[in-house]
């Protein structure tokens, strides 16, 4: 949130703008068709990515991402919102990894102890709407990914039906996020 966001740029000492987004979104109140529930949760990310991209376009810089690697595995990102940038120095990091991270940077509690949440609405978290811990998120990645374990060997592990099949699940829906739009010629 924005109060976090604030602190860590004050802990890092890095300089920052607030730059209100508000009245941008009012501007899609008045398309001729009514947002869903998931194009109006998306749409505050976008157009975040659109106000990056116009300082650093502005200021001839790049747009640094927060993402982590579970999230981009698991398709967990709005894609042109928070996945729109130029480098991700944290991509490659398991969401446990960048609490590690954190913690060895001795960055405040809260950034490595908070529970994650995009706030896409009231009471949204990570973890709620996925269904699955980010510990046991993070194992079935890495038993998946790195050492390549099909769901007979998932559930032969420890991990229920219900877990393996809606992170696979996820893994599978959300691979179009993950590869370049394709051109046809």
């Amino acid at each position: 949130n924005l109060f976090d966001a604030k602190k860590l740029a004050q802990t890092l000492k890095i300089n920052y703008f607030l730059v209100p987004i508000n009245n941008f979104l009012k501007a899609y109140e008045s398309l001729p068709w009514k947002l869903n529930q998931g194009a109006s949760a998306n749409l505050p990310a976008r157009q975040r990515a659109v106000v990056l991209y116009a300082y650093a376009n502005s200021n001839n810089a790049l747009v640094c991402g927060t993402g982590n690697k579970t999230e981009f595995l698991l398709g967990y990102f709005t894609k042109y919102g928070d996945a729109a940038a130029d480098f991700f120095p944290i991509g490659g990091l398991y969401k446990k990894e960048v609490r590690e991270l954190a913690k060895f940077k001795e960055l405040p509690p809260i950034f490595h102890e908070k529970i994650p949440a995009d706030e896409l609405w009231k009471g949204q978290t990570d973890e709620g709407e996925i269904g699955v811990s980010y510990e046991k998120i993070d194992q079935i990645l890495n038993l998946v990914v790195e050492k390549g374990k099909n769901k007979t060997q998932l559930l032969k592990a420890g991990f229920s039906k219900r877990e393996v099949e809606r992170i696979l699940g996820l893994l599978k829906q959300n691979q179009h996020k993950k590869e370049p739009a394709p051109i046809f010629s």
